[in-house]
């Protein structure tokens, strides 16, 4: 039996596409209840901002509106969309943010996050 300054709580949510596990530990197991439900309203916050598989979300707005006019953010999406500029831009393009469309076409995300093709050519640039 543990003792009740090593209680370990584990739970396990469907968020962001993918299951995520949230472990934690201490001696009061209301404080890690707590802890553990705190943590899953963050990412669930950040689901309903930023999910891609979520067509309400603020990242597909973006994605469905941004080429044909201006889509107003929060400022904690704003700044993800900045971070990941920079990181492309640090890596020279290893890391790639825009990689999901591509990813679908070959059938590894669903095809709900294909682009839509208009049979229009690109502009020149």
């Amino acid at each position: 039996m543990r003792s009740s300054s090593n209680i370990e709580i584990r739970r396990c949510r469907p968020r962001l596409g993918t299951f995520v596990e949230i472990t934690a530990r201490g001696g009061d197991v209301r404080a890690l209840e707590s802890a553990v439900n705190s943590a899953f309203e963050s990412i669930a916050s950040v689901q309903r901002l930023m999910s891609v598989h979520d067509p309400r979300s603020e990242l597909s707005r973006v994605n469905r509106l941004a080429h044909d006019q201006p889509v107003k953010v929060t400022g904690a999406t704003f700044a993800v969309l900045t971070r990941a500029v920079e990181m492309a831009a640090c890596s020279g393009g290893a890391f790639d943010f825009t990689i999901g469309a591509t990813l679908a076409r070959w059938g590894f995300l669903p095809a709900s996050l294909r682009r839509k093709q208009s049979g229009a050519p690109l502009p020149a640039r």
